[in-house]
C-alpha cells in the first residue's frame, strides 16, 4: 500500500518542481499572428541586397526555416511590427542561403540578430536572445534609428 502513495507524491512532488520551467517556456512561445508564408507587416521584411548600408540603422534575423526558435522569434517579431509602428526595420535573412552576408558578420549559428548602423557596421551580435533580450534590441533602439 505504501508504494503506490510513494509513487503518487513522488510524481506530484516532479510535477511541482517543473511547473515554473514550463511557464517560462509558455510565456516566451508567441502566440502566431500571421499565417507562415503569408506578407510581412510593417518594418519586418525579408532580407535583399542593399538594405546594408543603405543610410538606416536596423536589425538582420538570421533565421533558418528549419530552426523552431527562429521560428518562435519570427511569430513575436510580426507580432510586434504588426500592432505597433516601430521605425527601426528589422530583416529576416536566410541563415541557409546567404553565406556572403554570414561571413562578413562572422555569423555561425540561426537565429542570431545583428543590430547595424547607417553604413552597415555592426554595433551589436545577439546569438540565440530570449524573447526579453530580443525586446530590448528591437525596441530599445527606436529613439536613435537614424
Amino acid at each position: 500500500m505504501r508504494t503506490p502513495l510513494m509513487t503518487i507524491l513522488m510524481i506530484s512532488l516532479t510535477l511541482t518542481a517543473c511547473k515554473p520551467l514550463v511557464q517560462k517556456i509558455q510565456e516566451e512561445k508567441a502566440p502566431e499572428t500571421v499565417k507562415p508564408g503569408a506578407s510581412i507587416v510593417g518594418m519586418y521584411k525579408e532580407y535583399k541586397k542593399g538594405v546594408v548600408g543603405n543610410g538606416e540603422k536596423s536589425i538582420l534575423f538570421f533565421h533558418a526555416g528549419w530552426c523552431p526558435e527562429c521560428q518562435n522569434k519570427d511569430a513575436n517579431l510580426r507580432k510586434w511590427y504588426g500592432s505597433a509602428e516601430v521605425p527601426l526595420p528589422t530583416y529576416k535573412v536566410d541563415f541557409d542561403t546567404e553565406k556572403d552576408l554570414k561571413k562578413k558578420y562572422g555569423i555561425g549559428m540561426q537565429d542570431t540578430f545583428v543590430l547595424i548602423d547607417g553604413k552597415g557596421d555592426v554595433m551589436k551580435i545577439e546569438p540565440q536572445p530570449s524573447v526579453s533580450a530580443l525586446k530590448r534590441l528591437v525596441y530599445g533602439n527606436v529613439n536613435s534609428a537614424k
